[in-house]
């Protein structure tokens, strides 16, 4: 009796972790958005060229992924932390009216593909963590985010 009452105990917690899994899944949301130039500025500092403390920061238009809608903005700030170009630390807000999601991420190379860290979020978006994966077009006048948030 003893077996019994500790495979049912087994078989509970199993089906909770299962469940929690279930439950984990469904708090996942992934999307796509597009950001075109808008206001881009390069502040440059010391020697011309790339080097420590120069930064950039923007205020560009955000799109669904058709680029049929505008859904927001993306804004943000990268500063250089070596004399060439990179790594350069980057911290960006997708603003959209469901709420803003919040990133940080390190750039390595002038091209990308980037990954940054999900570090929270405002309304729809609150307390979001995860990924997202975004690439700049061949001349830099785009960018596309791809959006995985779990909460």
């Amino acid at each position: 009796m003893k077996a019994f009452g500790v495979g049912v105990v087994f078989v509970l917690v199993l089906g909770l972790v299962w469940s929690g899994s279930l439950a984990a899944a469904a708090d996942t949301s992934e999307f796509v958005v597009i950001s075109h130039d808008g206001v881009d500025k390069m502040i440059d500092l010391g020697d011309g060229g790339d080097s420590a403390g120069d930064m950039t920061v923007w205020t560009n238009a955000l799109f669904d992924a058709k680029e049929a809608e505008q859904v927001g903005t993306s804004n943000g700030y990268c500063v250089n932390l070596s004399s060439t170009h990179g790594p350069w630390q980057c911290t960006f807000i997708l603003s959209m009216k469901e709420g803003d999601v919040v990133i940080t991420a390190a750039q390595a190379s002038k091209t990308g593909p980037y990954t940054g860290a999900i570090v929270g979020g405002t309304g729809a978006y609150a307390d979001a963590r995860g990924e997202v994966a975004y690439s700049p077009n061949q001349d830099r006048s785009k960018w596309s985010y791809s959006v995985k948030i779990s909460k």
